[in-house]
């Protein structure tokens, strides 16, 4: 049986967004392990381990998160998706489900899972 671990491991870093010629922004970032969690989708049950990864600009407001479930075997299962209050589609989302994340309020944009995690 394996083990996953990894639980309190953060990173910190920096993330500039080009597209063409053009800088479309310029962030922080953290990423954090904040445990482990059995992902079930259809019939099939994956244990992986739960990251959160965040961006914000350098005034301090939060712009998205991602929660990642990654399986034992180093896969994405599953990419949740949120806006924060700095994101341009903010408002719009209003009435999707919410999360709070360090006393910030985060709406769910969409969700991705991987065509490998429903095969």
């Amino acid at each position: 049986m394996s083990t996953l671990s990894g639980k309190g491991l953060e990173t910190e870093g920096h993330e500039i967004y080009v597209c063409g010629d053009e800088k479309r922004g310029d962030f922080i970032t953290r990423t954090e392990v904040t445990g482990v969690a059995e992902v079930k989708i259809g019939g099939k049950r994956f244990k992986c381990l739960r990251g959160v990864w965040t961006d914000f600009e350098r005034d301090g407001s939060s712009l998205k998160l991602a929660k990642l479930f990654i399986s034992e075997q180093g896969r994405t299962v599953l990419f949740r998706r949120y806006n924060g209050c700095g994101s341009h589609n903010y408002e719009q989302l209003e009435g999707n489900p919410e999360l709070n994340f360090n006393d910030e309020i985060y709406r769910l944009w969409y969700d991705c899972i991987p065509d490998h995690a429903i095969e």
